[in-house]
């Protein structure tokens, strides 16, 4: 069995509230071989660069060219790209069961 390679990248914008009008930290492209592992990369993303929800960007997480999600800032985990609310969007919960990267 090969082993699942997830990619994304993460980066923020300026919160104008805050008198940030650039973003505030550098991108950085992630790679994983779980989904535990790529919300870890966010968490501690956040954390380094003292990110708050408006300065955060939904990042995508792809396996190869496929989009299979995105991070909120929450660390929630949905399926599809970032964009409009919709309630038929599924959260994918990261635990034990899906730890290992298996949709």
């Amino acid at each position: 069995m090969s082993e699942q390679i997830f990619t994304m990248r993460l980066k923020s914008v300026g919160n104008p509230d805050f008198g940030q009008y650039a973003p505030i930290s550098e991108p950085k492209a992630v790679t994983g071989s779980t989904l535990a592992e790529m919300k870890k990369a966010c968490e501690d993303y956040i954390e380094e660069w003292n990110l708050g929800g408006g300065n955060w960007v939904d990042p995508v997480v792809k396996q190869g060219s496929k989009v299979i999600g995105h991070f909120s800032y929450n660390l929630r985990f949905w399926e599809g790209r970032p964009g409009r609310w919709d309630l038929k969007k599924k959260e994918i919960l990261i635990d034990a069961a899906t730890a290992g990267g298996s949709l």
